[in-house]
C-alpha cells in the first residue's frame, strides 16, 4: 500500500490505428487527437504536413494537406500541429505561422496566413481553448528578450494579452524546450500550467485567461527533489561537451485534465542507466542508442484538484509507455512497432481503481 486511496490501471481499449503494406493506408504519426464524435486525426509519417482522418473504430477514411488539396493545402516547411475546439472545428498550425480552421465536416472556415511572431518563438507549445482562444508558452530565451510566460491570442492573429514570467536562468543552455511550460485546458476560462524545465519544483498552477492565478498544486516527493538547476556557461563551448557524469533533474513533461477536476501529471525521470546510455550518444545528429527507451522512466499521477487530494501515483518502467494524451479525457496513446515494420497507435484508458491493502 503506497498511501494513496486509488491505483492507476492503463487499459488498452482500442481502436488501433495501423497502416498496411500495400500503402493505401498511411502510417499514423506522432500527433494524435480525437473530437467529441470519436473521429481521430493524426499526422502522417514520411508525408510532410499531411493529416490522416480515421473513424471511431480506427478505420482510415482519408488524408489531405498536400499540394493540390485547395484550401486544405498546408505550408510544407516549419511547424505543424493540430487542435480541436468544442465545436469539433479542426485547427491546423503549419509552415511559418499559418493558422487554418476547418469545420467538423472539414470544410474551410478561415485562414490567417501569418500569426504573430510570438507564436513562432521556438517551441511555442500552443493550445486551443474550448471557445477557440489560443494559449501558448513562448518558450524562447535565446535572444534574451523579455518574453512573458504565457500569451493569449485569437485564431485571427490578435494578441489579447501576455502575463507571467520565466524564472531567472543564465547561459547558452536556454533552449526553447527548457523555458516553455506544459499546459492543459482546465475549463472554458482557465488552464493548467506546469513548471518549465528550468524549474526544479513540482508545481502546477491554474490560471484564468486574464492571467489571474487561481490555484497552486505543489507536490513534494522523493523522486522529484527540490534542487537548484545547473548553471551553464555564458557561451557555447568550441569543443563537444564531455559525456554526462550525472543524470538531469526529473521534469514534468505533460498535463491533462478532464471536466470533473481530475488532473493528470506525467513526469520524466532518468533511470540508473541514463549516464551510460546517453554517454554512448556522441552527437544529437546520430540515431539514439538502441536501448534509448531504457534511459527514462516515468511517474503518472492523478490529482483531484477540487478536493486537493492526490488520488493515485504509479511508476512506469519506460517513459514511452505513454506517448501522448487526448485532451479533456483520461485517455492516452502509445506507439508500438510491429515485426512487419508497421507502427500501431494503441489507445489506453487511464482507469482509477480502489487501492487494496498489501498492494
Amino acid at each position: 500500500m503506497d498511501g494513496y486511496p486509488c491505483r492507476i490501471e492503463l487499459v488498452e481499449t482500442g481502436p488501433v490505428l495501423v497502416s498496411n503494406l500495400e500503402g493505401s493506408v498511411p502510417d499514423p504519426g506522432t500527433i494524435v487527437l480525437a473530437d467529441s464524435r470519436g473521429r481521430i486525426y493524426t499526422d502522417v509519417l514520411g508525408m510532410s504536413r499531411t493529416i490522416a482522418v480515421w473513424d471511431s473504430a480506427g478505420r482510415f477514411e482519408r488524408s489531405f494537406g498536400q499540394e493540390g488539396d485547395g484550401p486544405r493545402e498546408f505550408e510544407q516547411y516549419g511547424v505543424f500541429d493540430l487542435f480541436v475546439d468544442r465545436e469539433d472545428n479542426l485547427h491546423v498550425f503549419s509552415g511559418l505561422g499559418q493558422w487554418t480552421v476547418l469545420s467538423a465536416e472539414l470544410e474551410w472556415l478561415s485562414r490567417t496566413q501569418r500569426m504573430p511572431r510570438i507564436l513562432m518563438q521556438g517551441r511555442s507549445n500552443p493550445m486551443v481553448m474550448p471557445r477557440g482562444e489560443i494559449v501558448m508558452s513562448p518558450g524562447n530565451l535565446l535572444d534574451r528578450r523579455p518574453l512573458q510566460g504565457f500569451a493569449v491570442l485569437t485564431a485571427q492573429g490578435e494578441v489579447l494579452r501576455t502575463f507571467g514570467e520565466y524564472p531567472e536562468y543564465g547561459g547558452w543552455g536556454n533552449w526553447a524546450s527548457h523555458a516553455r511550460h506544459p499546459i492543459a485546458v482546465a475549463d472554458e476560462d482557465h488552464f493548467w500550467a506546469g513548471p518549465s524545465l528550468i524549474r526544479s519544483e513540482y508545481l502546477v498552477e491554474k490560471r484564468a485567461l486574464d492571467g489571474q492565478l487561481t490555484l497552486v498544486v505543489r507536490r513534494q516527493v522523493p523522486w522529484f527533489p527540490d534542487e537548484e538547476p545547473p548553471v551553464f556557461a555564458d557561451e557555447r563551448p568550441n569543443v563537444p561537451p564531455e559525456p554526462p557524469s550525472e543524470p538531469p533533474h526529473p521534469s514534468l513533461r505533460a498535463l491533462n485534465a478532464d471536466t470533473t477536476g481530475l488532473l493528470v501529471t506525467y513526469t520524466q525521470v532518468p533511470t540508473e542507466d541514463w549516464v551510460e546510455i546517453i554517454g554512448r550518444w556522441v552527437s544529437p545528429l546520430d540515431e539514439p542508442p538502441e536501448d534509448y527507451r531504457n534511459a527514462y522512466s516515468a511517474y503518472i499521477e492523478i490529482i483531484d484538484t477540487r478536493a486537493g487530494v492526490v488520488l493515485a501515483s504509479r511508476h512506469l518502467a519506460s517513459w514511452f509507455d505513454i506517448e501522448g494524451f487526448l485532451p479533456g479525457r483520461l485517455r492516452a496513446f502509445r506507439r508500438v512497432g510491429l515485426p512487419s515494420g508497421l507502427i500501431e497507435i494503441r489507445f489506453v484508458d487511464i482507469v482509477l481503481t480502489e487501492a487494496q491493502e498489501g498492494r
